[in-house]
């Protein structure tokens, strides 16, 4: 069975009388991403399709060059670089 996956209700009507399995995930990358999982691992599909507006309500009023990515701190391993990771992640309060 083809598996469709939606951020809307509005979007998982435009297959209503289908022969597929739909999923409403909600709006965003994340949720997208936990909700077809889950549906994978409850019944595996034979196909996946994603479908949305995408934002096509939206209007782009201006574009700008993003900022120039600073480039990380670069660790040498000399035998102690798992406990310069975690020193520079710790300073980060990412663990």
């Amino acid at each position: 069975m083809l598996l469709v996956v939606t951020a809307t209700a509005f979007e998982a009507a435009l297959v209503d009388g289908a022969p597929v399995r739909t999923v409403v995930c909600g709006i965003g990358p994340v949720e997208a991403a936990l909700a077809t999982s889950r549906a994978i691992a409850d019944d595996p599909p034979a196909a996946i399709l994603q479908v949305g507006i995408a934002g096509a309500r939206q209007e782009i009023v201006a574009v700008t060059p993003a900022e120039e990515r600073q480039a990380g701190e670069i660790i040498e391993d000399d035998g102690t670089g798992a406990e310069k990771i975690v020193a520079f992640l710790e300073k980060l309060k990412v663990v």
